[in-house]
């Protein structure tokens, strides 16, 4: 029954022990390779997000120099409202002071405006006056010289 080929049990036992040893070290190797090149992998990936980090990072710092260079050459709000303030009290000052100002100006024009008037009349009533005096002495004249020119006649004509 038993051939002198066939393996006995013990061999056979040996036989599938060694291919079992075989498989188990094929598949650790499999899993050794495979553990190694996720390992690759992720040791990859940390490297690049290290440096995506990396970059993030160094424009948030370049973010918040530019931040505070802008806070730097800001002025704060109760500053700059105060400022303002006074400047406001300043502007109100100079328009109230132009304003009075301004009105003593006019003042002062409305009354220069009234003495020309009246020096305009005065000018004008002493030359209506002297105009007048001419005018009366012409009169006079031509009077006397009528009353000359008539007393010639009456004595020419008596004369005669």
């Amino acid at each position: 029954m038993a051939n002198d080929n066939d393996p006995t049990l013990r061999e056979m036992i040996e036989l599938l022990m060694k291919e079992t040893n075989l498989r188990y070290t094929e598949r650790f190797a499999s899993q050794e390779r495979a553990v190694a090149a996720a390992l690759a992998s992720a040791k990859e990936a940390v490297t690049k997000a290290e440096a995506a980090t990396e970059r993030r990072l160094e424009g948030l710092n370049e973010l918040r120099g530019v931040v505070n260079d802008i806070l730097a050459k800001t002025m704060p709000r109760i500053e700059a409202e105060s400022s303002a303030k006074a400047f406001q009290e300043k502007l109100d000052t100079a328009i109230t002071n132009w304003d009075s100002r301004h009105q003593e100006i006019v003042n002062r024009a409305v009354a220069l405006e009234k003495r020309v008037d009246v020096a305009a009349g005065e000018k004008s009533g002493a030359k209506d006056t002297v105009d007048n005096s001419r005018a009366n002495v012409a009169t006079a004249i031509a009077v006397i010289m009528c009353l000359a020119a008539v007393f010639e006649f009456v004595v020419l004509f008596i004369k005669k």
